[in-house]
Parts: C-alpha cells; structure tokens; sequence
C-alpha cells in the first residue's frame, strides 16, 4: 500500500531501514553527510611505523587509510559499491584491505544489486553486489567472506568531526 506521504525516521537499525524507506541519509553529528547507505568507520585512526594510518578492529584486524586524517578521532567514509567480496583470501594485489569476516545479511537493495553485510568483529560492513556474484560466490548467512578495498576508497567526514 502507498500512502504518497513522506515521513521522516530516525534509527540506527539499518537493517529495519532498508526494507522499510525509499531514500536514507547519513547523519554525522546532525549534519548531512551523504544519501543512501554507506559503511562509516568512526575513529581513532592511529599511525604506524611505515607512516600508514589504520583503524584497530583487533588485534590482527585493521583497516588502513592512504590518507592523512583531518584528526585521529576522524569518521571516514565507504562506498559499499567500492567493497569486492572472495570466498577465498586473494593474493597479489594491490588492495592495503584484505579483511575476513561472517555474512550475517542479505537483502536486495536495488533490482539489479543484493547488498551483502559482512560481521569484522562487531563492525558491519556493506558490499553492494549483483544477483550473478550472490549465486556464484554461494553466498549464505554464516559463511565465512573475505573483503577487500583500497585504502584510497576511505574517504574522510572532514567538516562534520
């Protein structure tokens, strides 16, 4: 049923928000910082000894930035368009972010795209891919995934932290 009226919801339960509204937008300290799902990785971002700057999941988990932080405590930004799923941990590429989890979702986010979330202990992270990878890669909830960006792809909240 359509009512053609527009509400306005506030939660964090992202997966309730998905199947319920047509358009989201991603708040950051009450300013807009983008529209439609995003996976956001809240600070503190730490640097190593080879100058690269990380964010510690665990203690064998990180994920790394090609940039400079605006500030340690900074949020930064990913496109789940920008994540590639393997059922396998690939080797010899250039990608900084090779990160294994659990499938703990599937959904359809738009016809031609099924959005996957991942489980990085206790980080859920969001890959946006086509109905043919979801048949190919097997993929179910429970199964272990590999995901994998480049650090380039982190993009940061410089104005809103």
């Amino acid at each position: 049923i359509q009512y053609n009226t527009t509400m306005v919801i506030a939660s964090h339960d992202l997966f309730w928000l998905n199947t319920t509204v047509d358009t989201i937008f991603v708040l950051h300290k009450g300013k807009i910082i983008g529209t439609g799902e995003k996976n956001v990785i809240h600070g503190p971002w730490l640097q190593d000894s080879s100058q690269l700057w990380f964010k510690k999941i665990s203690e064998n988990i990180r994920i790394i930035a090609a940039t400079t932080p605006p500030k340690p405590n900074a949020t930064a930004i990913l496109n789940p368009s920008e994540v590639i799923l393997a059922n396998k941990k690939p080797k010899g590429l250039s990608a900084q972010n090779i990160i294994d989890g659990i499938i703990i979702n599937l959904s359809t986010h738009t016809n031609d795209k099924i959005k996957v979330v991942v489980d990085i202990q206790g980080l859920h992270m969001i890959s946006h891919i086509t109905h043919q990878a979801v048949q190919e890669l097997e993929l179910v909830p429970g199964k272990k995934i590999w995901i994998i960006f480049k650090a380039s792809s982190i993009h940061w909240c410089q104005h809103f932290d």
